[in-house]
């Protein structure tokens, strides 16, 4: 582990070298991870954590939330221990670089978004929205959120910056910001956060005939398909395996 850097008291941006990672990693793709010894059986399983960031010096980030014992026990480890990290896997953003580009995080729905700004590249306008419980201990985040898009308008559930409420009410900012469309470039909107939170984001888009990407976020086992543990219904029915087939997907293709 190359650093440990604390947020808040429940929220990390843990940075680990792992190059043949980095060198290969996709915005939108996650790795399973999880302590070494000795606490390999307990908790058992890894945890999916989504690319934060993938440099070329061969580091790769991960923004996560304290929730359970596994990442109680990530959160614990100082500069120098040894993790484990299996990836990059599943599928990751189907980056549109001639449209412009409407990047939507809810809360840790942040973590691959600041990936896909940097790796972006797009020839149009690209906007991000971001909404988070506090500004409290995340100035610096919102900062570098800022460095890799044109235009970045942010929420706040307390109101302590930018708008006060929901990320959602602010959509129509965002894709002021980006152009509607109107000269034949459409946007694509790139969303990832709450259930809740992304399926009032698809229905927006479905008003208006936007393309929208989401990321899912799942429990699983495994990450490899082997658990069939991350299985979500799929709007023409059966179901849609996150680890494989997600975590990124068309929110037409989601039961929501």
């Amino acid at each position: 582990m190359l650093s440990q850097e604390r947020l808040d008291d429940e929220t990390f941006i843990l940075k680990a070298l792992a190059p043949d990672i980095a060198s290969t990693a996709r915005p939108g793709q996650f790795c399973m991870v999880g302590t070494q010894p000795p606490n390999l059986h307990d908790p058992l399983l890894n945890r999916p954590l989504s690319i934060f960031d993938a440099q070329s010096d061969g580091a790769i980030s991960f923004l996560y939330k304290v929730i359970g014992k596994g990442t109680k026990l990530l959160a614990s480890k100082c500069l120098g221990a040894k993790i484990c990290i299996l990836g990059p896997l599943g599928r990751g953003f189907a980056i549109r670089a001639d449209r412009p580009a409407l990047l939507i995080g809810g809360g840790m729905g942040i973590a691959p978004l600041y990936f896909l700004a940097k790796a972006g590249k797009w020839k149009r306008p690209s906007a991000m929205l971001v909404g988070l419980p506090t500004y409290r201990g995340f100035q610096q985040l919102v900062n570098d959120l800022g460095q890799v898009v044109e235009t970045l308008f942010v929420s706040t559930d307390d109101g302590t910056y930018g708008h006060k409420g929901l990320v959602t009410e602010i959509m129509d900012k965002g894709l002021s910001a980006v152009g509607s469309g109107d000269d034949g470039q459409a946007p694509v909107i790139y969303c990832c956060g709450p259930r809740p939170m992304m399926k009032a984001v698809y229905l927006a888009a479905e008003e208006t005939g936007l393309e929208c990407q989401v990321s899912l976020e799942a429990r699983m086992a495994c990450g490899t398909g082997l658990c069939l543990g991350c299985a979500t219904p799929k709007a023409s029915g059966g179901y849609l395996h996150v680890c494989k087939e997600g975590p990124v997907t068309d929110a037409k293709e989601i039961k929501w």
